[in-house]
């Protein structure tokens, strides 16, 4: 199951959610308790504590602390029914690891507290669809007849489903709430974690339907547990490798070129921005961030006295600065990781009509990603100090953009780069004295044919 990371402040929204979700898990197991009291039999203790020292080897990945607690919680339901679950599913929440100062106290609860909700949810909706508790079931045919296996399979389904969908929901809510971050955004996020939260749910049944013939047997599945934890934090790994390659590449152009220092960064954030505004789905802004940050890695293999030239280039020096976009591609596609992007970091230098290098491509022959990296690039290049001239405002450069609608840059790109202009423009970057009209046409023609840079 998955559940919500500290942040280093709560936001009165959370604090509001948080309590919402409590008092309605709490009122609801209230209520799921007088009604089907459990039996509190050590093997209902021995899974719960099982939940919890499976919450201690619990990976986080991003925003999310995935925990390997399904089954147990799954195999309490379907055993001694929902508020045994919930006991579960809450007990799953008590760590030490949760209780470090990696969480809040508020966080810790609203993840008990939407835990605990689903798990009723669920339960109660798969006895009310006819499903059985194995624990009074008989031991040779646990679930029934085969006449009944459709809607066995129908129950254990929805019984699953809901877990798996309301925990990833819940999450994903409380995440955009504490963190103040797209919603539509952390559900796709969330909802990746939903195959594995199904394939759990799946040894839950089975841990189940073994575990009422022979309680001993659920040592059993400790080792798929740990296999399941150790995918998981393979999966972890390799991002973090995957991000730390990236961050190499970015600091090893910025030792080369001190002028650019930050540049990638912004360029990767401003290309983001776009492509929400576009409505792109979050794997093609994870590929658009990762793509903005690597775009100069040609830069790497030019002469730093081309790089930090102050005056103007001579055409040879400008013909080997038009290498870069082709050469920093040609790394990208050596590292089998990345080289997705290769194309993307190719095409940042490319224009609309058709008149860019290193292809002289156009219009939709451009990759649309490459495209919205042309425009971030080209509005942090005019927005930036270089060494052959001074920045421009913020006012100057996005009017530079709109003079090239359909030219240099996709008009589709820069009108949804007009929607977050005012958010990009007021969030404390540097504003500079606002550049007259001929220095406007200075950076359109300094050193390249591409507004703003190089």
């Amino acid at each position: 199951m998955c559940g919500v990371n500290r942040t280093s402040s709560l936001p009165r929204p959370f604090v509001m959610l948080s309590l919402f979700v409590i008092a309605l898990a709490m009122s609801m197991f209230v209520l799921s308790w007088n009604s089907l009291e459990p039996s509190m039999s050590p093997f209902l203790v021995l899974i719960a504590l099982l939940a919890v020292l499976s919450e201690n080897f619990a990976p986080v990945i991003g925003n999310y602390g995935v925990s390997l607690a399904m089954p147990l919680t799954v195999c309490a339901m379907l055993l001694q029914g929902p508020v045994a679950a919930a006991l579960v599913a809450g007990a799953s929440v008590l760590s030490a690891w949760t209780f470090s100062s990696r969480r809040g106290l508020l966080v810790t609860a609203y993840n008990m507290g939407q835990l605990v909700l689903v798990s009723l949810v669920a339960g109660w909706l798969y006895l009310r669809l006819g499903g059985r508790l194995l624990a009074v079931a008989d031991a040779s045919r646990p679930f029934g007849d085969g006449d009944d296996l459709p809607m066995v399979l129908l129950t254990l389904f929805a019984l699953v489903g809901v877990l798996a969908l309301g925990n990833a929901l819940l999450t994903a809510l409380g995440v955009s709430v504490l963190h103040r971050v797209s919603l539509r955004d952390n559900l796709e996020a969330a909802v990746h974690h939903v195959p594995s939260l199904l394939a759990l749910g799946a040894v839950g049944v089975l841990m189940a339907q073994v575990t009422a013939t022979s309680p001993v047997a659920l040592i059993l599945f400790i080792f798929p547990l740990v296999v399941a934890r150790d995918m998981y934090q393979r999966y972890r790994s390799l991002k973090d490798a995957y991000t730390d390659t990236i961050r190499s590449f970015v600091g090893a152009i910025e030792a080369k070129d001190p002028y650019t220092r930050g540049h990638s960064e912004r360029v990767a954030g401003y290309a983001v921005e776009i492509g929400h505004a576009i409505g792109l789905d979050v794997k093609s802004c994870d590929r658009l961030e990762n793509a903005g940050l690597l775009h100069d890695l040609g830069k790497i293999a030019l002469p730093r006295s081309i790089l930090v030239k102050p005056g103007k280039l001579t055409d040879d020096e400008m013909a080997l600065m038009r290498t870069h976009p082709a050469a920093g591609a040609g790394m990208v596609e050596r590292i089998p990781s990345l080289s997705e992007l290769a194309e993307y970091v190719r095409q940042h230098h490319e224009r609309f009509e058709g008149d860019g290098y290193p292809q002289g491509v156009k219009g939709s022959e451009v990759h649309l990603l490459s495209r919205i990296l042309t425009v971030a690039d080209a509005y942090d290049a005019m927005t930036s100090n270089r060494a052959y001239r001074a920045a421009m405002s913020h006012e100057n450069a996005r009017l530079v953009l709109l003079e090239g609608r359909g030219t240099q840059f996709d008009p589709v790109v820069v009108s949804a780069f007009q929607t977050t202009w005012n958010a990009v423009a007021g969030e404390g970057r540097v504003a500079y004295a606002t550049s007259t009209p001929e220095a406007i046409n200075a950076v359109k023609g300094d050193n390249t044919t591409s507004a703003g840079g190089t």
